[in-house]
């Protein structure tokens, strides 16, 4: 039997390659229109703009967009260490809270969408990884808690 946190390292691996292979939408100019309008999202939470409830939503239907969600699902299911029918919304809450709370820049999320050579972006997925596991881990309460501002 192997340990849990070998699993999860599976995971994670197989979570950065999978994030790196799911932007080739990317243009030359720069991210198409889905991927600006989500990014926008991500941005606007850092400057308490925003819903986190809304972005969540965002987050939800610009993954589930993707070609290979059920890959992503399954991932993350094994990573967040949670049922594969709630694994999108976990992931998508830990992104959002994440990003919320400031542990993770949206430029850095911004920058994997952008560059998807996952050599030249080894540190970003780690980061991204670690901060959406560690806000996973801590809960929810920025989603629940944090009011909306005027």
């Amino acid at each position: 039997m192997k340990p849990k946190i070998l699993d999860s390292l599976v995971s994670a691996a197989v979570c950065a390659i999978w994030l790196a292979a799911t932007a080739p939408g990317v243009l030359a100019q720069g991210l198409p229109l889905a991927e600006q309008r989500f990014l926008r999202a991500l941005e606007s939470l850092e400057g308490r703009n925003a819903q986190p409830q809304a972005v969540v939503a965002d987050c939800r239907r610009y993954f589930g967009a993707a070609g290979d969600v059920d890959q992503l699902r399954l991932v993350m299911a094994g990573f967040l260490d949670v049922p594969e029918a709630t694994a999108m919304r976990a992931f998508c809450g830990a992104l959002v809270e994440a990003v919320a709370s400031g542990s993770l820049p949206s430029a850095t999320v911004g920058k994997v969408m952008a560059d998807n050579d996952e050599v030249t972006n080894a540190a970003a997925f780690g980061s991204i990884l670690r901060q959406i596991y560690y806000a996973h881990r801590r809960g929810s309460s920025l989603l629940t808690l944090r009011k909306p501002q005027p």
